[in-house]
């Protein structure tokens, strides 16, 4: 690995051009979790048997995907699959710490719409399409509705919004990525597999270029890195846990080396990775 940092974000605009752009390195944020919004026009919620306040919330004809969108300040939104969304349930780090949920409902009077909930518990069923939470009844805390909105929560409705809040959790590993042998102006591209997120931004959590030969330009975006030429880069990963996956585009000619944490630099080709932390 290149051992001195050239500069802090000396980033290079995302298209072919490859001179540094300052306006590419003030526009550099951290990222924010990700916030997830789901619709449905019929769903139930069903006491669970000797669990006070804790319900089966079934969204039964749920959208078949999942609105993403970040926390500030990063700006970025996507849709993943309904059924994506639940097996990545645990890799968000909501297994182990679960989410708050607001369950909007659009059918009730404005002083009675609003349910909050903890989620915990995803089921996806592929044939009917339905999705099902262990939901728990959140009333108390630091702060508290006020008494005439703490809704009971109705047996079923229709037309309904589901408010998740951001992910958190999971693992956070620093990277340094370097490439070698890269013919110049060729693109090297490496890419996480969701939930991983790079940590953008400034100070010790940042994304910085290092010193190497022939160093070029390139960018971040939130998964992905590019580079230009050869050269390194160093970063936070954040969101996921166990292996960390992905796939990388390598140039003929060109080697790559990823390091996770203080552990020794691991060779990736072009193609599918999976990195031990």
């Amino acid at each position: 690995m290149a051992a001195v940092i050239a500069a802090l974000l000396v980033v290079a605009g995302c298209g072919d051009d490859d001179n540094s752009s300052s306006d590419d390195a003030n526009a550099a944020v951290t990222a924010g979790g990700d916030l997830f919004t789901q619709n449905t026009h019929t769903g139930t919620l069903e006491p669970i048997a000797g669990r006070d306040d804790v319900f089966t919330l079934t969204l039964d004809q749920p959208s078949p995907d999942v609105t993403v969108f970040t926390d500030r300040p990063v700006r970025s939104a996507a849709t993943e699959p309904l059924a994506d969304f639940v097996d990545q349930w645990d890799a968000r780090g909501f297994g182990e710490d679960p989410p708050n949920a607001a369950l909007v409902l659009d059918q009730e009077p404005d002083d009675a719409d609003t349910a909050v909930f903890k989620l915990a518990d995803p089921s996806y069923d592929k044939t009917s399409g339905t999705v099902s939470y262990t939901a728990t009844h959140v009333r108390g805390g630091t702060s508290s509705l006020p008494s005439d909105e703490d809704i009971d929560p109705p047996p079923s409705f229709e037309d309904a919004h589901l408010f998740i809040d951001p992910s958190g959790g999971g693992d956070q590993h620093a990277i340094a990525v370097d490439v070698r042998g890269a013919p110049e102006g060729n693109h090297t591209q490496v890419s996480f597999d969701s939930p991983w997120t790079i940590v953008i931004g400034s100070g010790e959590a940042g994304a910085s270029y290092l010193v190497g030969p022939n160093v070029g330009g390139g960018f971040f975006e939130p998964s992905l890195v590019n580079l230009t030429s050869s050269g390194g880069v160093q970063f936070e990963l954040e969101g996921g846990s166990g292996p960390i996956t992905g796939t990388a585009t390598v140039p003929k000619g060109a080697s790559v080396g990823i390091q996770v944490d203080d552990n020794p630099e691991q060779t990736v080709k072009a193609g599918k990775f999976s990195l031990s932390p």
